[in-house]
């Protein structure tokens, strides 16, 4: 599979573009579609976790994630994995982005997913994360906008 290298300038730029990886790529899953959304999240989490090289966003496709060649392996990666399996399944889904303080930049993002009118936690980032919670609470958060 071939790998794609993306530039991202903006938060905004990065939503973007996760929500174009889950609409271009969700059928990637396969099998793991048809998982159920906790067995889906844990799985995810317990791919090991590997951040981005200082000053370089990787935004990998479910495939390259779940079978761990792709490049990354971090929060967004995970996000886009949970996406997928959202939108595989019918279900609506969006991106929040947070910050732990206030005066510095938002660094991280997962995944809320719409379930009885309920708006759904499911960070996968870290093995000690648990679908539904979230587990700090930020001083900044922002919704990802598809468009």
């Amino acid at each position: 599979m071939q790998e794609h290298k993306y530039t991202v300038k903006t938060l905004e730029d990065t939503g973007r573009l996760m929500y174009a990886l889950v609409k271009r790529f969700s059928g990637d899953l396969g099998e793991f579609a048809n998982y159920s959304l906790e067995e889906f999240f844990n799985h995810v989490k317990k791919i090991p976790y590997k951040k981005d090289p200082d000053g370089i966003e990787y935004l990998t496709r479910p495939e390259a994630f779940l079978k761990s060649y792709g490049r990354g392996q971090d929060c967004d990666d995970r996000a886009i994995t949970i996406g997928s399996w959202a939108k595989e399944n019918g279900l609506q889904f969006r991106f929040i982005a947070t910050g732990k303080h206030k005066d510095k930049p938002i660094h991280h993002v997962y995944p809320e997913i719409l379930i009885g009118g309920k708006w759904i936690v499911a960070d996968a980032t870290y093995p000690e994360n648990v679908l539904g919670y979230e587990i700090f609470k930020p001083e900044r958060k922002q919704i990802l906008k598809e468009n």
